[in-house]
């Protein structure tokens, strides 16, 4: 060893020459490292190096995290700072030699200073040279202080008598400062004042298992799950308590928990959080003597913007407005996303009932303004329906069904306002429900017929198509007209299988008068929005064709101008492909929609019908004349057939034939019949 480690005081062959002093050393049994104040290993005896099998060039490269390896780098000024205020520190750790081999030691460690070099002397005894009795404790505390749990003795009066590595290093605390505390100051849920009653509880079960917080030494709270276990030792009882980090656990705990309940999009709260916000406003206002609001808001033109311009650009869309509607609420008010473009607010702590109309008219302002998606400003609107508490319903159910009830009563009164709940409409909205049953059970117990109304040419006056006409056979009921269920059935997405029965009963019945021999005619069906956005409908339409062995020129389609304008150019890629069948098609109700002239001339169409509305005082109102007339002009330069539907007098059937129409339909020329009735009219063929 060099001579500024160990100055002797005299340099004489005698024995404390240093000579003398390294040979004494190097015989030793123990090994002894000498380790500098920045943890580097600065001198090792023969024993040290034979153990750890390095030469001493090697050896005195490295440094105490290189033999022991679980010692964090950034632990060390916390050992060297311990070492100097207690001079001896004992330990038990693991060393690792050069082949690999972990080893367990026990490292008594001795603080030296001389001549201002600050240095420690450790002595290392590998722990197998002990006596079996010793080596077993020694293995036990070596294993406890390696656990990744904390591990904790605590007396009966609540004092530490015990604590291990990961204690210290989950906590922030020394040994000595653990063991100088009480279980109060590392878990705030026990009490002095309760402690008895907790030590008694422990004494009877012998094991609990439960969930806390422990307050670290830096004040933090580290969420905990403790086993605690009663050991008697030397008829002393201890609770030997293992404690685990549940921290990562708790955050995906939490993680998950938002995720079941909060909407991935855009964050607000889903409908299972939903009912929860409500009851606690119900709570709220019972308490309080107050009112509670539900508002349900449906986004108005979302699904068109959702179609055009994709799903990435309807999240963001729906994303800025549940921004904005949470800008106007309060802290304590809740809105949430049901899915789609649906969301439902709660108010909290209502004052009165009015006060959710000023909500009610922010909204409709703020959803107004222009949203910006992707450099283009888009204009949207919403539709919401209004329930108070108790007003309008005791519970969340109760409260949610009229919101909703009041949403839809504004969606069909021409959408973009906000309206409070009343009771007539729940006695509309029963009869819509009972109107939606009634057609299910139509559709299973088959309760549809088919009226069909004749199609004449105004020259030759002759038969020459139908129009197939839907008509529900109720049992209580009778004939219901199809005005009061049409439309239910389009809200309820019920039309789309009753349009399906409609097309295949249609070409089941042409084929059916085919085979019998008679001289069939096409006969037209009309088609609802919500088939037309569906590109099954090319696959009906076949499959009704294909299984009735019907040929295609007997079957037409008709559709409304205001559906082919919905989406035009999905809607003429789908009416290309019904028209590549060999399907006819006409456009109903022309004149009351909002047609594009470059569009109409671009859809793959056959026969455009004029509205009734226009045939009605053809000739009595000047205006209707000029209108129908341009139509008539209009579809014959596109080289369209037109068809005048609601002739019921001579005198319009007159007029129409002299401004060159070419087909009439109407009560003058024959009222819908059933299949049985009509087969007299293919037989005759001719106007009566």
């Amino acid at each position: 060893m060099e001579s500024h480690f160990i100055r002797p005081g005299d340099q004489s062959m005698d024995y404390g020459s240093p000579r003398l002093l390294e040979h004494s050393l190097n015989h030793m049994k123990d090994l002894l490292l000498w380790i500098g104040h920045d943890g580097r290993v600065l001198h090792a005896n023969a024993a040290a190096l034979k153990f750890y099998g390095y030469d001493s060039d090697s050896f005195t490269r490295l440094t105490i995290h290189d033999l022991d390896i679980h010692f964090r780098r950034e632990s060390w000024p916390q050992h060297w700072e311990a070492l100097k205020r207690n001079l001896t520190l004992t330990v038990t750790v693991q060393h690792c030699n050069a082949a690999g081999t972990f080893y367990p030691v026990e490292i008594v460690d001795n603080y030296q200073c001389i001549d201002g070099h600050e240095f420690s002397i450790a002595v290392v005894r590998p722990v197998e040279h002990r006596d079996d009795k010793a080596r077993r404790m020694q293995l036990m505390e070596f294993s406890v202080d390696q656990m990744r749990d904390s591990a904790l003795w605590i007396s009966g009066d609540a004092r530490v008598i015990f604590a291990n590595d990961a204690t210290c290093r989950n906590l922030g605390y020394t040994h000595d400062e653990l063991v100088k505390m009480t279980v109060f100051d590392i878990e705030p849920s026990l009490k002095p004042e309760t402690w008895p009653r907790d030590w008694e509880r422990l004494r009877k079960r012998k094991t609990l298992t439960y969930e806390t917080v422990h307050r670290k030494k830096d004040g933090r709270m580290m969420p905990a799950e403790v086993n605690a276990n009663l050991v008697q030792v030397h008829e002393q009882e201890y609770n030997c308590a293992f404690v685990r980090d549940i921290t990562e656990r708790k955050i995906n705990e939490a993680e998950l928990t938002r995720l079941a309940t909060h909407d991935v999009l855009t964050g607000l709260p889903n409908r299972n959080l939903l009912n929860d916000r409500i009851d606690h406003a119900i709570s709220h206002a019972k308490r309080n003597k107050e009112y509670a609001g539900v508002m349900v808001v449906d986004l108005d033109k979302f699904k068109f913007i959702n179609d055009n311009m994709g799903h990435d650009a309807g999240d963001e869309l729906l994303k800025e407005v549940a921004s904005r509607m949470k800008s106007i609420l309060r802290a304590s008010d809740t809105v949430a996303r049901l899915g789609g473009d649906e969301f439902v607010i709660v108010l909290e702590g209502v004052a009165h009932p009015e006060d959710c109309a000023l909500v009610g008219q922010k909204l409709m302002r703020i959803i107004a303004k222009p949203i910006v998606v992707r450099e283009i400003a888009m204009e949207i609107g919403a539709s919401v329906g209004i329930a108070v508490y108790p007003l309008d319903g005791e519970d969340a159910a109760a409260l949610m069904k009229n919101a909703d009830i009041a949403m839809y009563q504004v969606k069909s009164e021409g959408r973009g306002s906000f309206q409070f709940y009343e009771r007539e409409m729940g006695e509309r909205a029963s009869k819509h429900l009972s109107i939606i049953t009634g057609l299910q059970e139509a559709l299973k117990n088959d309760r549809f017929i088919l009226h069909y109304q004749p199609v004449f040419d105004l020259k030759s006056r002759q038969l020459v198509a139908a129009e197939a006409l839907l008509r529900w056979q109720d049992p209580g009921r009778g004939l219901i007209p199809p005005n009061e269920f049409i439309p239910v059935a389009e809200e309820s997405g019920l039309i789309g299988a009753m349009g399906a029965w409609v097309i295949e009963e249609a070409c089941r019945q042409n084929s059916r008068w085919q085979k019998d021999g008679m001289n069939i005619v096409p006969v037209s069906v009309n088609l609802s929005a919500y088939q037309l956005r569906n590109a099954e409908i090319v696959d009906v339409v076949r499959k009704a064709l294909t299984t009735c062995g019907l040929p295609s020129r007997f079957i037409s389609l008709e559709l409304t101008e205001s559906m082919v304008m919905d989406n035009p150019q999905k809607v003429i890629g789908i009416l290309k492909e019904i028209q590549g069948l060999g399907v006819m098609i006409a456009i109903d109700d022309f004149g009351t929609g909002y047609s594009s002239l470059s569009y109409l001339q671009r859809f793959p169409i056959d026969v455009i019908k004029i509205d009734r509305s226009f045939v009605k005082n053809i000739s009595g109102d000047a205006k209707d004349a000029v209108i129908a007339n341009a139509i008539i002009k209009l579809a014959h330069g596109l080289g369209y057939k037109v068809l005048a539907e609601g002739v019921e007098t001579a005198v319009q059937s007159d007029y129409l034939q002299s401004q060159g129409c070419d087909l009439v339909q109407g009560f003058f020329y024959g009222r819908p019949v059933p299949a049985k009735e009509f087969e007299r009219v293919l037989h005759r063929r001719a106007v009566a």
